[in-house]
């Protein structure tokens, strides 16, 4: 075994490439490219997410006044790489706000402004390409101040940017983490209950 890298605090995924690997740091809210000597480099830092006025004042309402805005940390999960361009999940920081994470893309040859690909989801934690090109995204689900992420509130959707649609494929999980394209009818889902869900399209 060889340790390619330590200078990660938190690598969530990464996804392999010619020339290295492209490694989601959730921690640094970044991605870094690193290369198999060990050779590593930033491709972009992520902005804090800023929220509507108003949208956190439900979860403290003498905390956070109506009207006042709110910032997440981005917190970059899932990561994909797909006809030259990366796609990056941000679940979004606590208290893990309903709607509020994205997924968003950037060129893998060279560091630009990322670009949206979907946004109001509920906490995203990992993305996968089907053999149509349809992007799937992985929810972990939504969140509750006092219980945590809900029971059976994570969902596996389907999105295609070019004609702007949206479908749930599976609804109904637990804290999901993964999702891996198996071949052309089959998906596979990871939870953190111990769980491994096969789907197979009839």
């Amino acid at each position: 075994m060889r340790v390619i890298s330590r200078d990660f605090w938190n690598p969530f995924d990464f996804v392999a490439a010619e020339q290295g690997f492209y490694v989601v740091d959730a921690a640094r809210n970044s991605v870094e490219h690193v290369q198999p000597d060990g050779r590593k480099k930033t491709l972009i830092s992520f902005r804090r997410l800023p929220q509507a006025a108003g949208t956190v004042q439900s979860l403290s309402p003498t905390e956070f006044e109506a009207g006042s805005g709110y910032e997440v940390d981005a917190v970059p999960t899932g990561i994909a790489l797909h006809k030259g361009r990366l796609y990056v999940a941000l679940f979004g920081g606590f208290p893990f706000l309903a709607g509020a994470g994205k997924i968003i893309s950037i060129p893998a040859a060279a560091a630009s402004e990322p670009r949206l690909e979907a946004d109001g989801l509920n906490a995203p934690v990992a993305i996968a390409f089907a053999g149509t090109g349809a992007m799937l995204v992985l929810e972990h689900g939504t969140y509750d101040q006092k219980q945590g992420f809900a029971k059976g509130s994570g969902r596996l959707l389907r999105i295609e940017a070019a004609v702007k649609s949206r479908a749930t494929i599976v609804s109904g999980l637990t804290r999901p983490v993964s999702v891996l394209v198996w071949d052309e009818r089959q998906l596979l889902v990871s939870d953190l209950a111990g769980n491994l869900h096969f789907l197979r399209r009839e």
